[in-house]
């Protein structure tokens, strides 16, 4: 078996179900309660708004530098997180768990507002047997996005094919792609992808190890607890606040990213950079993150593309019209050409591709201009 892209993923139902995952997840984080500490601090922060006094002053102080920090690190010490794991257990006794609040959940920005920067931060954890994983890479206590990059590099260092099936994956993962997912009975997801893919992985994870020093369940299981912490904390509340517009900013924009900087660093000739090489003067003049769209996706990994089924080639080719195209199929077909686009494409599917016979007899097919 070979780890594949869908071209489902390229549907417009396919980003309708990210986002609706998206939200979901963000809900049942939200339900987790936090330290009562965190309430206590937004309170002060509220009256000092009003009043900015010392004593104010200090007493928030001690709450973000020493009070919350300290019960964060002992709740991380006692694994006192919110568990978000698969009704099949992933192997060798690994879990995810959520510790709240996360730093950003009491990060106080002096900006005339006196805020939280971000109450909806936490702080994710891979464990292996209760002991917290680390990656081959990782210098920091927590994994930061270079050292998932680099961990990535060093697969495709090992097995450039390897490389393109855990990117396959990686795709997927961004998409919430659903046969890779669980939805748990508290609203919440987990990363769960099925027997053959589970195999798969440990057949990669074995190849892998065998030549080199990085544990593939443990990389895949830290971009799912990361990614998924990023579309929380950047949520669309979050974002407004911040004036961020930019649509998929968390998960997808973070493995995305990290997929183009680890082909980019696994690369050992020019030709192996060469389709990232646009992308570089929007980091040099912006200091931007880069990411890749799903087209770009399909254009570096199309020998990682699934078959296209029938039913989805048409649903993709119905998608990329214009809605005047839409009518025009509608009007051909004699069936109702008003509504939004996509119940015009409902209306179509049950008739689209095949032939129609006038009144004279003659076979006619509906011909794209």
């Amino acid at each position: 078996m070979k780890i594949e892209i869908p071209w489902e993923l390229y549907l417009k139902s396919a980003e309708e179900n990210r986002k609706t995952v998206e939200g979901r997840i963000l809900e049942a984080c939200r339900r987790w309660p936090t330290s009562e500490y965190v309430e206590v601090l937004q309170n002060k922060l509220n009256l000092y708004r009003e009043e900015q006094t010392n004593s104010l002053k200090n007493e928030i102080e001690n709450m973000t530098k020493k009070i919350l920090p300290e019960i964060r690190e002992q709740d991380r010490i006692n694994r006192n997180g919110f568990a978000l794991n698969p009704s099949v257990i992933y192997p060798g006794n690994r879990e995810i768990i959520f510790i709240k609040p996360g730093k950003e959940a009491y990060d106080v920005k002096d900006n005339g507002k006196y805020e939280i920067y971000n109450p909806d931060d936490m702080l994710p954890l891979v464990l292996r047997n209760n002991e917290e994983i680390k990656l081959s890479t990782q210098k920091n206590r927590d994994a930061t996005m270079g050292e998932l990059a680099r961990e990535l590099a060093k697969i495709k260092r090992v097995n450039p094919e390897f490389f393109g099936e855990v990117c396959a994956l990686l795709v997927r993962m961004s998409m919430y792609y659903e046969n890779d997912h669980e939805r748990l009975p508290e609203g919440g997801y987990a990363w769960s992808p099925d027997r053959n893919t589970r195999n798969r992985v440990n057949q990669l994870n074995s190849e892998i190890a065998s030549v080199s020093d990085v544990d593939l369940w443990n990389f895949l299981l830290t971009c799912h607890a990361i990614s998924l912490q990023e579309d929380v904390k950047y949520n669309k509340d979050f974002c407004k606040r911040r004036g961020i517009k930019t649509s998929k900013i968390g998960r997808y924009t973070h493995l995305s990213s990290m997929i183009l900087w680890g082909d980019l660093l696994g690369s050992t000739n020019d030709s192996g950079i060469a389709v990232h090489a646009s992308k570089f003067d929007s980091v040099l003049v912006h200091n931007a993150v880069i990411t890749i769209n799903l087209k770009e996706v399909r254009e570096i990994f199309k020998d990682y593309m699934a078959e296209c089924s029938k039913e989805t080639e048409m649903l993709l080719d119905l998608e990329a019209m214009k809605v005047d195209e839409i009518k025009k199929i509608c009007e051909f077909y004699g069936i109702k050409k008003t509504g939004k686009k996509s119940e015009l494409i409902q209306n179509i599917i049950p008739y689209y591709g095949t032939d129609v016979i006038d009144i004279y007899g003659n076979i006619k097919r509906f011909e794209k201009s």
